[in-house]
């Protein structure tokens, strides 16, 4: 009779799991990868089993750490193509499960290492990061302008407004979902850097469909490929506060839907906002 298999060999086969994964993305031809690192054999699967394992045996409850990232994930995710894929694909599942005490190190991890280059690889993770941090807000497990929703939206969303209208859009959405729970000043300085980091993006709209990016109708609700580049998507379109749910209605524009802040938050003043007032006046 065969022993039940430990904890440790359990975080193990998980580990091995989300690299057969990359593997196969990999092998997809999609991502321009070499062989397997040294580095990633040796350092990295038994550092994601570890990972697994402290989550595996943590206590419901349990708070996190610090908020730091492990400088040693950071220089291997930085380094490393499957690395970079299989620990976004492990804190995204994390972050599904409300597991936050594990997704913080590992969202700390992926705002130090991720560069404004691989940052712009990633547009499918982004996109489902921010549906799933709207889902546990609508659930109550994640409050708004916490450690770990800072982490995200600061470190990675905001900063990724650009890689894609998807990403862009869902950001909006969870915006959307916070705004009545962020202070205005933090509401007002997310809305404008949105606007900012995207502007490369909303010109390359403008010039491929010859219509302002801004008055490209928003999709309504989800994209009709949920699971991309390796990263699956869980959740509904309607994840969120009803105010969230306008700005998918039919009709909506990416510039009426940033209208929608302002229509519904008397405290998103112009002179709070001026650089969001003026994208809303030149309509």
């Amino acid at each position: 009779m065969h022993d039940p298999p430990s904890a440790y060999s359990r975080a193990a086969a998980q580990a091995l799991a989300y690299a057969s994964g990359a593997r196969e993305l990999a092998n997809s031809g999609t991502l321009p990868l070499s062989g397997l690192q040294r580095d990633v054999l040796e350092k990295f699967y038994p550092l994601l089993a570890d990972v697994i394992l402290e989550a595996d045996l943590r206590e419901e409850g349990d708070a996190a750490g610090e908020g730091g990232s492990d400088e040693k994930l950071v220089r291997l995710v930085t380094g490393d193509s499957v690395v970079r894929k299989v620990s976004l694909a492990y804190l995204l599942q994390r972050v599904t499960v409300g597991d936050l005490a594990t997704a913080e190190p590992l969202l700390a991890a992926a705002r130090d290492a991720l560069t404004e280059e691989t940052l712009a690889e990633e547009g499918p993770f982004l996109a489902s990061l921010a549906r799933q941090l709207a889902a546990l807000g609508a659930n109550h497990r994640l409050a708004p302008e916490s450690r770990p929703w800072r982490m995200a939206v600061d470190g990675l969303l905001l900063r990724g407004a650009g890689v894609s209208m998807e990403v862009h859009e869902e950001l909006l959405q969870l915006l959307l979902a916070a705004a009545a729970h962020l202070s205005p000043a933090y509401l007002a300085q997310c809305l404008e850097t949105a606007l900012h980091v995207s502007r490369r993006m909303r010109k390359h709209y403008k010039r491929r469909l010859g219509a302002e990016a801004e008055e490209v109708p928003v999709r309504v609700g989800r994209s009709s490929a949920d699971v991309l580049g390796g990263y699956s998507s869980p959740g509904s379109a309607s994840d969120g506060s009803a105010l969230a749910q306008q700005g998918r209605g039919a009709g909506h524009t990416l510039r009426s839907t940033y209208a929608l802040f302002t229509k519904k938050d008397p405290r998103l003043t112009e002179a709070l906002a001026p650089k969001l007032f003026a994208f809303l006046n030149a309509g």
